[in-house]
């Protein structure tokens, strides 16, 4: 799935998945209705190259530095809190 994400990612940003397997996808400076749009773009490109025959639902979440955190496990605790509250879309 990184893989695959990684592919449709501007160079700046990046793609993972963590110990849980969830993917995550980092945005660089990429803010609000930007994030949102690009994150609506990838998950419509990974489910038709990944899913053709039935498209997954995907949970999201977005945080921001500094606003949600000041170092990487700060961000991350607070995006996977974001996602715990969250249904799939």
């Amino acid at each position: 799935m990184g893989r695959a994400a990684r592919g449709h990612l501007r160079a700046s940003d990046s793609a993972t998945v963590d110990r849980s397997g969830r993917l995550l996808v980092f945005f660089a400076e990429t803010a609000g209705p930007g994030g949102e749009a690009a994150a609506r773009r990838l998950v419509k490109t990974l489910n038709s190259l990944l899913f053709e025959e039935k498209p997954r639902r995907w949970r999201a979440a977005m945080v921001f530095y500094p606003q949600d955190g000041m170092s990487a496990d700060d961000l991350l605790e607070r995006l996977h809190g974001l996602l715990v509250r969250r249904p799939a879309a």
